[in-house]
């Protein structure tokens, strides 16, 4: 081997090995498209030697033709597949991941190669737990000033979701443990070090698929690790040391991780159940093949059982997702690749029979089956940082096991100038290749930047963006369905049909190549509406339903174009199916029939007759609209079915809110005489007498329900600033008194009283109350404020000043106690602090 080759194969792998957890487990198009660009030369430089070699590989061993069916397969699952863009986006992962795990059996074939990488996986592990526990501790909210983290109180490190964090330390600790089980004394205890640091990362991630996976590796690790009578003390040593340390760590985060399966964040299980029988669903459509390789977001829209679930972008079960994407004979395949995997590692192992690379074998299956648990309830194999380090580790073991005079090649012609005619096929080959892999990133930054230029009013650029961002990638629907969106808005704005047809025919081209996408079809409907075209619209509007049933944009429209047909009756069945009882989704349903079919009667047939809450809605929602007299009347038809309390108070609000105060009366009236004891409506009375002005009826209401209830301050307070409203202050000073009696720190009795005493001039009186106010509460601004007035009227200015200081530290940007301290200091003849 070469020194340039093995010089240039390490730095590749090291770099693929480093960067993509670096780039936020590297789920960005960016990222991927970096790590792709980078697995590219490598293949293209093994080729180059292998051509100089005068040989070339072909599969020999059950592994190898397992690989290769499934490489076609799944080649030929994108091709054919209902949306091919995704598709090949995904493949470009796929083939990546293949791709390193080939190079990695071709590079490295000795054992000091191997525990070299291995040695870099434990020491990027451990900086990125690192890392993660100062972001932890620190309370972060943003990794590297750009990426939000996903949750404060898990550790996720330079990976947003936790999840997948633990996923990635859980596959790197076993092989972390097999490198100490073959390294010389004086380097294990940093390795050991570096492994209590990883666990302790896993379980701080609060994880529980991960926690759970990694106790589960850890106890097949111990089961099959080899060792010898030589190494059993070694073997003692290390179990306790681990099970000790995750016994000591699960007491340690106890408590939160029962928290997390009793509060999830979510409605565990029911979401995860949800979308997986909403996945089984779709499986059960195209059982045999499945709808395509990395379609499953596509797909699930239209068999959703649940709004949640539509927000999926993942099935949270990898193998559902396979299923869903491969349908049974790509999970068959993978499943022989499996096999045909473990059966050769078997083989080997009972070949080499050498202590170290039994032990790597085994660090690497509990690696490989860690993931595989994990896999169960989340989707690590998605994850491009994931999917990456577990084909290095399972390469690793197939790498130590071959060996190159072993293995059956074609043998290639000698001739120069079929050797370079090779390469040049292959040069040419790499660079097709590699713009195929750039050109979904170009597209992606001009869309990035036409949506820029589109938001700073530059809309003529943004369209030139977007059909250059189509130009590079044009088997991307959302590009289209970006410049069709851009096409639809200006021609709205400048009434311009030939923009409309435009934008219509971006739509339909979307729809070609992704006819699942509901969003699509929607907006196709929206511009044949806008046209004119209003019975294409309703047939677009009813398949973009269909599309995706969660979805009440749809819906809406449909409503709103069967309006536009004259199709009331339709229009109605529409708005009834949509209503489900939810307060604020119902809501929005009858702002929109309010807005566009305008009449109450109609309106109010689109509700259920017993459904109160749903009428309460209506009420409220064409107040908001400013259809007043519509809604009162709707109120007035609730309470004639019902006594709630609640809907009462609802209506009163609303009827304060629009100043009509004397059919507020005559409502409290009308319910008093039906219920003399219901106090509640006479506070309410005596409330409404006040704002209306009508003085004598509310202080006898507020009379009548002191003397009813004295052990209640609340009514004496409300008379008492009603009689130093109106200028009554002996008469209202008597009645805060008289609360005081009762209940003698009560504030606002205390506060009233006070008010009443400076304005009635008795100002030491009143500074004595107000300093009794802020003996319970020194934050009180209001009395503080009123006890520097008081006091400035009393002639005691520095006092004044002191307790005006004392309100501008707790208010220091208040403008009324900075102009009052300024008119302080002018009596004063000192200079104002500015500063202040």
């Amino acid at each position: 081997m070469s020194k340039s080759y093995r010089f240039l194969t390490a730095s590749g792998l090291l770099f693929l090995l480093i960067f993509p957890p670096l780039a936020f487990s590297a789920y960005s198009i960016g990222a991927r498209t970096l790590i792709q660009l980078f697995v590219l030369p490598l293949l293209i430089i093994w080729a180059f030697r292998q051509i100089h070699l005068g040989k070339f590989p072909k599969p020999s061993t059950a592994l190898s033709w397992t690989i290769l069916i499934l490489t076609f397969y799944i080649i030929a699952s994108a091709i054919f597949s209902i949306y091919t863009h995704r598709s090949l986006t995904e493949l470009r992962n796929v083939l990546g991941y293949i791709a390193l795990f080939f190079l990695v059996i071709t590079y490295a074939r000795s054992l000091n190669q191997i525990r070299n990488l291995l040695w870099i996986l434990a020491v990027l592990g451990s900086i990125l737990t690192l890392f993660g526990f100062v972001l932890l501790l620190g309370r972060a909210t943003i990794i590297f000033q750009q990426i939000p983290v996903h949750n404060l109180t898990h550790l996720g490190s330079t990976f947003p979701n936790y999840n997948h964090f633990a996923a990635y330390l859980g596959m790197i600790i076993p092989c972390t443990l097999s490198l100490w089980w073959i390294e010389q004394s004086p380097k294990r205890p940093f390795l050991l070090l570096l492994i209590c640091l990883m666990i302790a990362g896993v379980f701080f991630t609060l994880s529980r698929a991960g926690i759970g996976s990694l106790i589960a590796g850890m106890i097949l690790f111990f089961l099959i690790i080899p060792h010898t009578t030589r190494s059993l003390k070694s073997w003692i040593f290390l179990s306790l040391t681990v099970f000790l340390l995750i016994f000591v760590l699960f007491l340690l985060v106890k408590e939160p991780l029962i928290g997390r399966w009793t509060q999830t964040g979510e409605p565990f299980p029911s979401t995860r159940i949800l979308l997986w029988k909403s996945a089984l669903q779709a499986f059960y459509d195209r059982p045999l093949f499945g709808f395509g390789l990395g379609t499953f977001r596509t797909v699930l829209p239209s068999v959703s059982l649940a709004n949640v679930v539509t927000q999926q972008r993942h099935a949270l079960n990898d193998y559902l997702e396979i299923l869903v994407e491969l349908g049974i004979v790509g999970l068959l395949l993978i499943t022989a690749f499996l096999i045909a995997y473990l059966a050769f590692i078997v083989r080997a192992v009972r070949k080499i029979k050498e202590f170290e690379y039994s032990s790597i074998v085994a660090g690497s299956l509990v690696s490989l089956i860690i993931v595989m648990i994990n896999a169960l309830v989340n989707f690590p194999l998605r994850i491009p940082a994931i999917a990456i380090t577990l084909s290095f580790i399972c390469a690793v073991p197939i790498a130590l096991s071959v060996r190159e005079d072993t293995l059956k090649s074609w043998t290639l012609p000698k001739q120069r100038m079929f050797q370079w005619g090779f390469r040049s096929v292959i040069a040419l080959l790499g660079l097709l290749l590699a713009i195929q892999i750039i050109r979904p990133y170009i597209s992606y930054q001009l869309i990035e930047n036409a949506h820029a230029a589109w938001t700073s009013g530059k809309t003529d650029h943004a369209i030139t963006l977007a059909q250059q961002a189509i130009k590079w990638d044009p088997g991307n629907a959302a590009s289209h369905d970006v410049l069709g969106s851009y096409h639809r808005f200006l021609a709205a704005q400048q009434t311009n049909d030939q923009l409309q047809r435009k934008a219509i025919d971006n739509f339909h081209r979307a729809l070609t190549l992704n006819p699942f996408e509901a969003s699509y079809r929607r907006h196709q409907g929206e511009s044949l509406s806008d046209l004119g075209s209003h019975a294409e619209a309703v047939l677009a509007f009813k398949e973009a339903k269909q599309l995706d049933r969660f979805d009440i944009r749809s819906p809406l429209r449909l409503a709103e174009t069967l309006l536009l047909t004259a199709d009331t009756a339709s229009a109605i069945t529409e708005y009834q199916q949509l209503l489900t009882g939810n307060e604020l989704h119902d809501r929005r349903i009858l702002e929109h029939a309010i807005e566009h079919i305008g009449s109450p009667v109609l309106i109010a047939a689109i509700l259920d007759g017993n459904n109160l809450p749903a009428k309460l809605r209506l009420a409220q929602a064409l107040d908001h609209y400013g259809h007043w007299q519509d809604s009162k009347s709707v109120y007035e038809w609730i309470l004639d079915d019902t006594t709630d309390t609640a809907i009462l108070k609802t209506y009163s609000a609303a009827l304060i809110r629009h100043w009509e105060y004397n059919r507020l009366i005559s409502l409290l009236k009308d319910r008093l005489r039906s219920d003399p004891s219901d106090w509640e409506s006479h506070s309410l009375l005596a409330d409404t007498y006040e704002r209306a002005g009508r003085f004598d009826e509310a202080k006898k209401t507020y009379q009548m329900l002191m003397n009813r209830s004295p052990e209640n301050p609340r009514y004496g307070n409300a008379l008492g600033n009603l009689l130093r409203n109106a200028g009554q202050l002996d008469s209202a000073a008597a009645v805060f008194q008289q609360v005081l009696n009762g209940h003698p720190n009560h504030i606002d009795a205390l506060f009233g009283l006070a008010l009443c005493r400076e304005y009635t001039n008795k100002f030491l009186d009143a500074i004595d109350v107000y300093r009794r106010i802020l003996d319970y509460q020194p934050k009180h601004l209001n009395a503080r404020y009123r006890l520097a007035v008081t006091y400035h009227k009393q002639g005691m200015l520095a006092q004044a000043v002191e307790q005006l200081n004392t309100c501008l530290t707790y208010d220091p940007d208040s403008k009324r106690f900075k102009q009052y301290l300024s008119k302080l200091y002018h009596e004063l003849g000192l200079e104002t602090d500015n500063n202040r």
